[in-house]
């Protein structure tokens, strides 16, 4: 059986001021959420720096396998701090399946811990139940950094949100009918 991925792509362009030692965080809030199959999940997500103390961009990579649909809001604090283009969806073949790019930038180095960055929404329609199903941020690929220096300064990202489907009461209920259906033929 073939698996699809889908990710959301949030690169947003950002300067820090300190050497970074440590990974950043990208909080997800809730950090984990039990759903009916095709029930949105609204997420939360917000910025804790590590290294660092200020930033000017940041790219983060969000993704999840098995997702039908992620959808990206930018909160208002983010958008009046940042310059901020996008999200811009892709549907195109690329580097994943489903993406949304936020690219976000500043003249200079802001104090941004604890900073809310928007609110991730992720489609369960057509999901099948069951779980755990992880969106993660690709550490790979996601940091925020200091780019005004000799040299750029770069924090890497990391962070997680787990969630579970239930089935829809409507397909509990034919699971049922079904169940009694066949226990009643087997007398």
């Amino acid at each position: 059986m073939k698996r699809k991925l889908s990710t959301v792509l949030v690169g947003i362009a950002c300067v820090v001021q300190a050497e970074a030692v440590e990974a950043g965080v990208i909080n997800f809030a809730p950090s984990a959420a039990t759903v009916e199959v095709g029930t949105p999940i609204n997420v939360v997500l917000s910025v804790s720096l590590g290294g660092l103390t200020s930033f000017e961009g940041a790219a983060i990579f969000i993704g999840a396998d098995g997702v039908t649909d992620l959808l990206f809001a930018v909160s208002p604090g983010w958008s009046s701090t940042f310059n901020v283009t996008g999200p811009l969806f892709d549907t195109q073949p690329g580097l994943y399946e489903d993406d949304v790019l936020i690219q976000s930038d500043n003249a200079f180095p802001l104090a941004t811990d604890g900073i809310v960055l928007g609110t991730l929404t992720i489609d369960t329609t057509g999901m099948v139940a069951g779980g755990p199903h992880t969106v993660v941020i690709d550490q790979n690929e996601s940091f925020l950094g200091f780019f005004g220096g000799e040299e750029p300064i770069i924090e890497d990202v990391t962070g997680s949100f787990s969630f579970m489907l239930t089935p829809e009461p409507s397909s509990l209920l034919l699971l049922l009918l079904g169940g009694a259906g066949l226990r009643r033929r087997s007398r």
